[in-house]
């Protein structure tokens, strides 16, 4: 699973993941949490809830840092759905609705500047990238920053007799 945390000790490897450096991509998170929240509590406060808000299921990509890297990702190599949701551990529906969430908040938090290189990526004439293969193929660097650890040794209690 692709997470912040992990690839933001290989600077280089964020750059060539997302297009942006480490000071951009801070910069967008702290200006991108407040409308985060604001969005949230809005979406939580339309309609008559029975418990208080916060309560219930978290989103798996818990950190802001998370689902900007997500949505980066996303204009960096027009991901399918799918391919995200494989890369981020999460379910392919989960990984388009965080997606259409983030996209008008990145708009606003991002300066002119990056805003411009954000839109320019993704072309309308360019194919999704739908499968791992293809994905290394564009970037072999995911090779690197994501490990598959599913299958690992577990300790099971003896069998009764």
């Amino acid at each position: 699973m692709l997470r912040f945390k992990k690839i933001s000790k290989r600077p280089k490897m964020l750059f060539r993941l997302t297009g942006v450096t480490v000071e951009q991509f801070a910069n967008l998170s702290v200006k991108l949490n407040p409308l985060w929240g604001q969005t949230e509590k809005k979406r939580l406060s339309k309609r008559e809830r029975k418990h208080a808000l916060g309560q219930g299921r978290k989103y798996k990509l818990s950190t802001i840092e998370d689902k900007l890297l997500l949505i980066l990702v996303f204009y960096r190599f027009y991901l399918t759905d799918e391919l995200m949701g494989y890369i981020f551990g999460i379910h392919p529906s989960n990984a388009c609705r965080m997606r259409i969430k983030m996209e008008p908040l990145v708009e606003k938090a991002a300066d002119p500047s990056l805003s411009q290189a954000i839109k320019q990526r993704v072309s309308q004439e360019a194919k999704k990238v739908s499968t791992w293969e293809d994905l290394l193929i564009v970037c072999p660097e995911f090779a690197e920053a994501i490990t598959d650890a599913t299958e690992q040794h577990r300790r099971r209690p003896p069998k009764r007799i």
